[in-house]
């Protein structure tokens, strides 16, 4: 028996090694089904959106600590929050703790994972 478990393509019908897959996950190529076992190739439309989403995640890595930080601070416009109506000064200032707070979330969650 070979000393590794073959990771099954749904598309081709054919079983492919787990590094292979992997490596076709990671290129925005294929999708994991069930991860580790099988996998399908992406539609054109799905390749394009995950290609760009993993362009995206490679740009922001490429960013030194202290912009990520300063990306991470920016708050949130008081618009973008769902939910909330803007009513008087009371909310007015209820929807900046809101922001404030998710900002404060935001920053420590990536210093976190920074370091």
């Amino acid at each position: 028996m070979a000393p590794y478990v073959r990771v099954f393509n749904e598309t081709t019908q054919r079983h492919v090694k787990p590094a292979q897959a992997r490596r076709w996950v990671d290129d925005g190529v294929c999708a994991w089904v069930e991860v580790g076992v099988t996998i399908r190739k992406l539609t054109v439309a799905e390749m394009a959106a995950e290609r760009s989403r993993l362009s995206a995640e490679e740009a922001f890595r490429m960013l030194s600590l202290k912009e990520r930080l300063a990306i991470a601070r920016r708050q949130v416009p008081m618009a973008e929050l769902p939910g909330l109506m803007v009513a008087g000064l009371i909310d007015i200032r209820r929807e900046r703790s809101v922001a404030r707070d998710g900002t404060r979330f935001a920053v420590a969650a990536l210093a976190g994972v920074c370091r």
